[in-house]
């Protein structure tokens, strides 16, 4: 049973490595992403030094994306 030992290795390390690929996409290009653009070029914040490493960017990256779901919701609807 070692082989079977083996690929049950490979196989969680794959796993893992492409679950993290995911929630670093996640997090790095779509909320951060946004919420960069929403903190940096919107009119209320109008922030020209924006920490790229701020949590602040996360909060409006959630922000955006929920707004943009109850809208496509509530137009489709």
């Amino acid at each position: 049973m070692p082989l079977r030992d083996s690929a049950e290795g490979i196989i969680g390390v794959l796993g893992r490595w492409i679950g993290w690929l995911f929630v670093d996409f996640a997090l790095e290009i779509v909320l951060r992403g946004s919420g960069y653009l929403v903190v940096r070029y919107l009119v209320l914040f109008n922030r020209r030094d924006v920490d790229p490493d701020s949590d602040l960017l996360i909060v409006a990256g959630l922000l955006f994306w929920a707004i943009v779901l109850v809208a496509a919701y509530s137009i489709l609807s």
